[in-house]
């Protein structure tokens, strides 16, 4: 975690919240049902970005008095919640397609709207799918910090690594990029060319997705509204 945090600086980026599922009071908390037990990361980025379009921080509710891009002590109250979230999504979609129309039903209730685009004759969800490769990441990153027409967008990234599935996100508005990745934190770039330089040539590769057989292994991104105040 720390050697992907010491990247963000060599960008001219910044760390803004140290949250990670993989230790701590929210390790604790995940491994104790069998559910939860792989990560709770579909849920924690749904929650990031319903907080995100409404304005909020995720982490005033997760932790009781966060300090300077730090948490406080744990609300397992509000993490619970979270928990369930995952559980849901996990007991009441048998397949990866049904979880994930359980949770684009979620986000639609909290207010998150899809963007569309038009395909021919008929408008669609806006989101983009295509393969995964260590040695080319430009359309996963394209993907990534397209906004369309739009000056803004925020995404909901699916990931295939080798060791199952993964869940991250990430807002733009203008030039400025927000990345929230569950198992490293929130991590801001001052541009879009900037967090591809990052992206590409310290995350992938210091994160542990980067694999030695990237066969089969896909990405799905799917473009929200994000309120532009810019």
């Amino acid at each position: 975690m720390r050697k992907v945090r010491k990247t963000v600086e060599q960008f001219d980026g910044e760390v803004n919240f140290t949250f990670s599922q993989l230790k701590g009071e929210v390790y604790s908390e995940i491994i104790k049902h069998i559910e939860t037990q792989n990560g709770v990361c579909e849920a924690v980025c749904a929650s990031w970005i319903t907080k995100k379009v409404n304005e909020q921080s995720l982490w005033e509710d997760i932790y009781d008095q966060p300090k300077d891009g730090k948490n406080g002590k744990l609300n397992k109250k509000y993490f619970e919640v979270i928990k369930q979230l995952q559980t849901e999504f996990i007991n009441n979609g048998n397949t990866a397609t049904q979880q994930f129309t359980l949770m684009e039903s979620w986000l639609s209730e909290q207010g998150v709207t899809a963007k569309e685009r038009q395909f021919g004759s008929q408008r669609r969800k806006d989101q983009v799918e295509g393969s995964l490769s260590d040695k080319n990441l430009n359309a996963f990153t394209q993907a990534i910090l397209d906004t369309g027409k739009e000056n803004s967008a925020i995404k909901k990234i699916s990931i295939s690594l080798k060791d199952g599935a993964h869940t991250v996100s990430a807002a733009i508005q203008g030039e400025n990029v927000v990345f929230f990745d569950p198992n490293f934190g929130e991590l801001s770039f001052p541009s879009r060319e900037k967090f591809d330089h990052w992206f590409k040539n310290a995350f992938w590769q210091q994160s542990g997705y980067a694999g030695d057989n990237s066969k089969n292994r896909v990405f799905n991104v799917v473009n929200y509204h994000l309120n532009d105040k810019e």
